[in-house]
């Protein structure tokens, strides 16, 4: 038989394994008699449901884009989680934009970005791909319903309604109600992103390389997306890049003079201006 050791440290109450058994436990003891039978009871039930979650989550990907497109919010967010983290991705997504992910492709987007994976559904259900620009660890992805602040780790954005269309706000830039329906994806661009000029679809990589912009910038440079394609490419919506001009997406109809204004910004710790 092993004979086993004492630490010191076993006995120090800062660590907290050591105030839970010395502490809390004893009083769950004489408080909840049943309390381990209980937590060992939720753990194994934890576990079925955690199986039955997984069988659940392969039999919907097997099922392609009809099964996926069919099962809940929570199932689609779920099997993309899965989807991800079998990538190959060192990237960790928060559940929220995993959500958003999985919702901006349910609704009709052509594609998604998240983080250094660009998503799409084929027949054959969610399909994940690299990205061919080097890793994104700048990238970003958000979904907006409405006009608002949103939040991804260390990168916001804030999207307001004005009619003040002859005053540009630094920093800004302006999407006209009229050219776009929400649901809006604004996201860093992708390579093989094109946008509708009237007759043909432009390449948006050729049209960032015309701007003579550096890699950093062409990295981040936010695009405006809805279930028809690219509205938008906005480089006035980052910091330093104010004096740039948008390219939009060609539109016949009659301008609102109402418009979304959207601002992105990142902290010291994340590559966005």
């Amino acid at each position: 038989a092993l004979e086993y050791s004492t630490d010191s440290s076993n006995r120090l109450a800062r660590y907290d394994r050591n105030r839970i058994r010395f502490s809390l436990m004893p009083l769950l003891d004489e408080s909840f008699p049943g309390w381990r039978q209980g937590a060992l009871g939720s753990m194994a039930r934890l576990a079925e449901e955690g199986d039955f979650l997984e069988e659940s989550c392969k039999a919907i990907a097997r099922g392609g884009r009809e099964a996926f497109l069919s099962s809940s919010p929570f199932m689609r967010s779920e099997i993309l989680a899965r989807a991800f983290a079998a990538s190959g991705s060192r990237a960790e997504p928060r559940r929220k934009a995993m959500f958003q992910a999985a919702e901006s492709l349910a609704r009709g987007a052509e594609r998604a970005v998240l983080f250094d994976r660009v998503l799409s559904l084929g027949p054959d259900g969610l399909r994940l791909a690299p990205t061919l620009d080097s890793p994104r660890e700048c990238g970003y992805f958000f979904t907006l319903e409405s006009a608002g602040i949103y939040r991804a780790g260390p990168v916001s954005l804030e999207a307001e309604w004005t009619e003040e269309r002859d005053s540009p706000s630094p920093g800004f830039s302006d999407l006209d109600s009229a050219s776009f329906a929400f649901p809006l994806v604004l996201r860093s661009r992708v390579p093989g992103d094109k946008i509708w000029d009237g007759r043909s679809s432009l390449s948006v990589d050729e049209i960032v390389k015309s701007w003579g912009l550096e890699a950093k910038d062409r990295m981040v440079l936010p695009v405006a997306e809805d279930a028809k394609g690219i509205v938008a490419i906005l480089p006035a919506a980052l910091s330093g890049l104010e004096g740039m001009r948008p390219r939009y997406r060609h539109f016949p109809g009659k301008l609102s003079g109402k418009a979304l204004r959207i601002r992105i910004k990142g902290d010291s710790a994340f590559d966005v201006r």
